[in-house]
């Protein structure tokens, strides 16, 4: 018998404004990894960080809240809210024929063909397991004028969307609003032309619609994103591609950048490029799954187990240190089966297996944020541990993951391997994962001191009623905790 239960939550919101990055890519990381002042205009924007909203809403479904996933302020993680996207041409840059707006109705709303990036609709809906179903309309191509003339502030930026939105007179805005609030959830505008500098004017973000007095209709603005509809807009075979759209609407759904904004500054390398919130490529790890609620990962202290691929399967395994007492808002580790299927089907994912995370979920002394990031703290939210010892994330420049890098056959973390199993602060409690290999489902073992093996059924733990759940317990059934007794 293994021992293991599964965890809900869910998304609320009260949020604290912020933006978020496109990262550089290509030609750009050269000026990327010495940054300069780019990287203080964007950790100004706070867009290293989970969003306060999203942490919020950690904090409400695991103490038993119910509701909808995702945001209540923004884009919500389940269901199928509308997104608008608002396309716009400037005189020196006509839009490309190739990229007509029933193209780009087709690249981001349709079914698309080639996976994983062929629409932001059918990415989401696999990363979410069908919780989310991405719909929605684009408009345009507004035709802006000289792109020369456009104040590049963020002022002069809202002036130009609500101008282009004021030309739509009787477009119905009121159905982006998916909760009522008077708000529209989500704004992607598309722009064409070349790119400026990382985390200039001219660069792919994420942000809110501060001037509260410019309205689409009867709605006004909230979370938008802004990017160029070819990112070498000087090639003609240059067309617009799906990428920095996914990554950006991840941040309006509250995830961070997990990438590293300033070397020398904290924890150096983000993932290793190896996630849609690090590289702008491939699925999203697990614990940002976990954040959104769309994997409730089944907590194992000890025994044998499979998991199968969680491109396809929402399936993900915490590895519970012991005293742990099931405060997720602590120091463990998340376990997930890679595989070339889903939204990993990119060609340039570097291998398959077992990936192991470090995550350091604690919270800030206010409680509306985490304690670290992947940029500026002493170390990282999510690390990944790098199977072959080498850790070669953190020192090894533009360091991307491969094959070694994934627990594989016979690889072990342990109270001794490198790296360990202990804790940051040097605390070895214990855990040893021994991975068994697979061809398609991931086995592996784990073992814990003075854990016995015993098992409880996942979906006896969701049976919780606000405010402060009441859950079975006895024979095969685990107690969460409540509100009260975790320990902030």
């Amino acid at each position: 018998m293994n021992k293991l239960f599964s965890i809900a939550l869910l998304l609320l919101a009260a949020a604290v404004p912020s933006s978020a990055i496109e990262p550089p890519d290509g030609g750009d990381m050269g000026s990327f990894k010495s940054r300069g002042g780019g990287a203080e205009a964007a950790a100004a924007h706070g867009n290293y960080r989970v969003s306060p909203d999203l942490v919020s809403s950690f904090r409400s479904r695991l103490s038993g809240a119910k509701g909808i996933g995702g945001m209540t302020r923004g884009l919500p993680g389940e269901g199928s809210p509308k997104v608008l996207v608002l396309l716009m041409e400037f005189d020196e840059y006509p839009h490309k024929s190739a990229d007509s707006a029933e193209v780009m109705r087709d690249k981001i709303f349709g079914a698309g063909a080639v996976q994983p990036y062929e629409s932001l609709t059918s990415y989401y809906k696999r990363s979410s397991h069908g919780k989310l179903n991405i719909q929605g309309e684009v408009l345009g191509w507004y035709k802006a004028g000289r792109r020369a003339d456009v104040s590049e502030t963020k002022a002069g930026r809202e002036k130009l969307i609500a101008r282009a939105l004021a030309s739509y007179s009787k477009h119905d805005f009121s159905r982006y609003d998916s909760d009522g609030d008077g708000e529209i959830d989500y704004l992607a505008v598309i722009w064409t032309g070349p790119r400026g500098a990382w985390a200039s004017f001219w660069w792919g973000m994420k942000t809110y619609f501060s001037d509260k007095s410019l309205k689409a209709g009867s709605k006004t603005i909230g979370s938008y994103s802004w990017m160029t509809a070819a990112n070498s807009w000087s090639d003609p075979a240059s067309l617009f591609g799906l990428n920095t759209l996914i990554h950006e609407t991840a941040h309006a759904l509250g995830l961070p950048d997990y990438y590293d904004y300033k070397p020398g500054v904290g924890p150096n390398g983000g993932l290793g490029f190896l996630d849609m919130m690090d590289a702008a490529r491939f699925d999203h790890n697990c614990f940002s799954k976990f954040l959104l609620g769309w994997v409730d990962p089944e907590i194992m202290t000890a025994g044998d187990f499979k998991l199968r691929p969680a491109s396809e399967f929402p399936e993900c395994a915490l590895l519970a240190p012991p005293g742990w007492k099931r405060n997720p808002f602590s120091e463990y580790f998340l376990v997930e089966n890679r595989r070339r299927s889903g939204n990993d089907a990119d060609r340039a994912f570097p291998g398959e297996g077992l990936l192991v995370w470090h995550v350091d979920a604690r919270l800030n002394p206010a409680g509306n944020g985490f304690l670290y990031d992947n940029s500026f703290t002493e170390h990282k939210l999510l690390k990944l541990m790098e199977a072959d010892g080498l850790e070669e994330i953190e020192t090894v420049e533009k360091y991307f993951v491969t094959q070694d890098d994934f627990y594989t056959d016979g690889r072990t973390l342990g109270p001794v391997t490198r790296p360990s199993s202990s804790l940051y602060d040097g605390t070895a409690v214990g855990l040893t994962l021994v991975s068994r290999g697979g061809a398609y489902e991931a086995a592996f073992s784990l073992s814990a001191p003075g854990e016995a093996a015993t098992k409880s059924v996942a979906d006896d733990v969701y049976s919780a009623g606000p405010p402060v759940p009441t859950r079975p317990t006895g024979p095969g059934k685990v107690r969460l905790p409540s509100a009260d007794e975790i320990r902030f």
